[in-house]
């Protein structure tokens, strides 16, 4: 499995996000569009992080790797999807900071990334969200699919990954008899 591979895609991705942080630092769009821009490129980015992992468990599957393996590809999925929330969550910042209530006030582009790395964290344990609030629909939107996107890799995919690989194995058996 080329590790390098998948974390260069996936930095592209992640790039999406900073491109929206230039437009909305060039002010090219209204605030309104760009809010719209960070969320439908939050889908796409969510969308495309599913479908190559639904690729790569598939080829993991059919090729009966460690599994140790399969849990170092599902880390590095995890930390993106982190990442690029993140970086989401900062982009709507960004465009209007009263879309976030409860960070301190004169914070980096560095602090602010780390507030919202543990936001997104946070989210992912399920520890809720401490002081920060998603305040938009537009925050909340990405909360829900940060949300949806952990619930669906861990409670679908790392709790029972055995039983789900050896559906796999048998289904794929039945369709060559």
């Amino acid at each position: 499995m080329n590790y390098k591979e998948i974390i260069v895609k996936y930095f592209i991705i992640i790039l999406g996000g900073f491109f929206i942080f230039y437009l909305e630092n060039k002010e090219i769009l209204e605030s309104h569009y760009t809010t719209l821009l960070v969320v439908i490129i939050a889908l796409i980015k969510l969308g495309m992080l599913f479908f190559d992992s639904y690729n790569k468990i598939m080829e993991i599957s059919m090729k009966n790797v460690a599994f140790h393996k399969f849990l170092i590809f599902m880390f590095i999925n995890v930390m993106i999807l982190i990442i690029s929330f993140s970086v989401d969550f900062l982009c709507l910042y960004e465009i209007n900071p009263s879309n976030f209530e409860g960070l301190p006030k004169n914070l980096s582009y560095g602090e602010l990334f780390f507030e919202f790395i543990y936001l997104s964290m946070l989210g992912f344990n399920n520890l809720g969200f401490y002081d920060v609030v998603p305040k938009s629909m537009a925050a909340r939107t990405l909360v829900i699919l940060e949300i949806i996107s952990y619930f669906l890799t861990i409670v679908f995919v790392l709790s029972d990954f055995v039983s789900l690989k050896d559906s796999i194995v048998e289904l794929k058996k039945k369709k060559k008899e």
